[in-house]
């Protein structure tokens, strides 16, 4: 006779503060709905719900009987809830206020709306570290759910991670359940037989056992192929009536009942981990394929058994991966001091917002790539700094970006700017304070490990999206390898002697990094002398009258090309930006304001970006913004160029 085993099943659900309506909508169909109404056909199965503060903010107002067909749930003893934090951030990016501050949020809303106070908490994309103990004990949890990999990497089998175990921090204690990532690949992907045997194997091996499994609800439906896989053909119906037929030995289970009542497996401390594929993420694109390389010679050699001790990095490298979002990391380091030191409740909501983790790395989704995401995330944070600086300021001078230099922020009530003195002056952050909307998060073309990859994968077959690379956009392939030199910020010139056309400019854009060679500032304007090149000039940037003025004097026979690079808000129905050039003026007209630049350059023109970006549905083309550069003149005499930014 087959040996009892347990499974404990949460599902994690989660839409990004920004996402549009319409994708949380299409999710409810395909994914969130389609599982409650199995849970309710199926009462035999219990499971852990874990929504994220932006996805039950949209249930909440647009959803409410799907609510309370939740709240049924855990009413009944069917469901158990899970809390966290609220916006979904990567927790130990943040600081222990804001880790504190957005669990024990996410805490009381759970309490508040399904009537039960959350004992566990779902960890954001898993990523743990060492310190966490102290936040979740701190908040209120008593434990979560990382991957059975955390284990492996301290030596463990993955067969022998069952029940919960106890970790410690400055001895604040937190259980931990291991999730095993071989059964949430056969869920869904594989047979029912298959995921069967799993458990059955489980059980004969350890009697009376537990096996765990968290992971995404949304690739039940929502994911690609998974619709039809999981619904249309009955795969979770079928899932589901399997577990109620085998429940004489196959006990499904609630984690959080599981840890009250039974004892600990033992005292264990983990690494500094996450999930498999974000390690392998966070590597860069040639260091990804070593390591892909390497898991092959440890297969091919008979030795698969040693593949978990290769664990790439870890999350905190996309911040030095994409140093863009680096950029809004270390902002929203500064603010949040600020506004714990304030006792600013509304900002601090702000950057609690701004600190939803999907933006700041990228792997199979299109999470840093996301345009619309980067909008909402940037706009967050230029609200809170108006919130918490409002109207015209001294300058702030301060290393923004820890980069061990400073960076000097200049406000004035309608716009904010952090200029760079040691990148030639370039402008790293652009606000509309009174719009709550930042202009300068376009994000770098940059190399992609499944650049080189493209087009490998039958994109009909029912799989896991991390199995192979999907082309959605075929013409994303030819684009794959135009890659950009330096960043996509705002005011960054390129100088050269003579002049020369805009394909030689894009070719040689930034190609001579202009260096300081001298700044001072005031209040509202900073003036640097710069070198690019062997070619000197001198450059302000000030804000004065409601204007942004950045003015250059160029030497004899030298043209300037100055770029900046915009995030603009779309118009009704998603309409693009709308340009119009004039002798001395360009008018950007977009959905929400209108921006002018008044200049004394030759000619301007203006380009879409976009990057090949890796998406749920396949590699495709994604928009980062707008690129405009505006030409001086190069004649025997010294020229100035002038650029007025103005907002209606």
């Amino acid at each position: 006779m087959t040996a009892h085993v347990h499974l404990g099943l949460v599902f994690h659900q989660h839409q990004p503060v920004g996402n549009y309506g319409f994708v949380f909508d299409e999710l409810f169909q395909k994914s969130y709905e389609p599982l409650v109404a199995c849970l309710e056909r199926h009462p035999g199965v219990k499971a852990g719900l874990h929504y994220s503060g932006p996805l039950l903010d949209w249930l909440l107002f647009n959803r409410p009987a799907y609510i309370e067909r939740v709240r049924a749930l855990v009413v009944r003893g069917q469901v158990e809830m899970l809390g966290g934090g609220y916006y979904e951030p990567v927790l130990p990016s943040i600081s222990e206020a804001d880790r504190i501050g957005q669990m024990t949020k996410m805490r009381n809303a759970i309490t508040e709306v399904f009537g039960t106070r959350p004992a566990g908490m779902w960890l954001p994309e898993r990523v743990w570290e060492p310190s966490l103990p102290t936040s979740i004990a701190a908040a209120g949890y008593r434990w979560t759910v990382v991957d059975d990999v955390h284990f492996q990497a301290n030596g463990w089998d993955a067969a022998d991670v069952s029940g919960w175990y106890l970790t410690e921090d400055q001895g604040s204690t937190t259980g931990i359940f291991g999730s095993s990532t071989a059964f949430r690949y056969l869920v869904p992907w594989g047979a029912i037989d298959a995921c069967i045997d799993f458990l059955r194997n489980q059980g004969d091996r350890r009697p009376g056992s537990l096996v765990t499994m968290g992971d995404d609800g949304e690739k039940f439906g929502g994911w690609p192929t998974t619709y039809q896989h999981c619904w249309e053909n009955g795969w979770v119906e079928s899932f589901f009536s399997r577990l109620e037929e085998e429940a004489h030995w196959i006990e499904t289970v609630h984690l959080g009942t599981w840890q009250a009542q039974k004892p600990a497996e033992g005292l264990i401390y983990l690494p500094t981990t996450s999930y498999m594929e974000m390690g392998e993420w966070s590597l860069t694109p040639g260091a990804q394929h070593a390591l892909e390389d390497a898991m092959r010679v440890l297969r091919d050699g008979g030795r698969g058994d040693l593949t978990h001790f290769l664990r790439g990095g870890y999350w905190r490298n996309f911040l030095v991966r994409y140093p863009e979002m680096n950029l809004l990391h270390k902002r929203l380091l500064h603010l949040s001091r600020q506004a714990h030191q304030n006792g600013n409740a509304e900002a601090l909501e702000h950057i609690w917002k701004a600190q939803c983790n999907c933006p700041y790395w990228h792997g199979v989704f299109g999470g840093v790539y996301l345009q619309h995401i980067r909008d909402a995330t940037f706009g967050h944070l230029a609200q809170a700094d108006a919130l918490l600086n409002p109207g015209a300021r001294p300058a702030d001078t301060c290393d923004w970006n820890f980069d061990g230099r400073d960076e000097i922020c200049l406000r004035s009530g309608e716009q904010a700017v952090i200029v760079n003195p040691a990148e030639g002056g370039r402008i790293e952050h652009w606000d509309l304070r009174q719009r709550g909307w930042h202009l300068t998060h376009a994000i770098a073309r940059r190399p992609e490990a499944y650049h080189a990859r493209l087009g490998g994968a039958d994109e009909h077959a029912v799989q896991s999206i991390h199995d192979g690379v999907r082309l959605k956009d075929p013409a994303a392939a030819g684009q794959a390898l135009n890659y950009d030199r330096g960043l996509r910020l705002a005011a960054q010139e390129t100088i050269v002697a003579g002049a020369m056309g805009r394909q030689a400019y894009e070719d040689l854009r930034l190609s001579t990094p202009a260096v300081a060679a001298a700044s001072s500032y005031d209040d509202g304007s900073l003036s640097l002398r710069l070198t690019a090149g062997g070619l000197s000039y001198d450059k302000t940037i000030a804000l004065c009258e409601g204007a942004l003025v950045m003015t250059a004097a160029i030497p004899a026979n030298a043209t300037l090309y100055s770029e900046w690079n915009l995030s603009l808000p779309q118009g009704e129905h998603g309409a693009a930006p709308e340009f119009r050039f004039e002798e001395g003026q360009a008018v950007i007209t977009t959905g929400q304001f209108q921006l002018t630049a008044a200049h004394s350059a030759h000619e301007a023109w203006v380009t879409q970006l976009f990057s090949v970006s890796n998406t749920e549905g396949g590699v495709e083309l994604a928009p980062q913004g707008w690129s405009m550069v505006f030409r001086g003149t190069s004649g025997d005499t010294p020229s100035t160029v002038s650029i007025r930014w103005t907002v209606q």
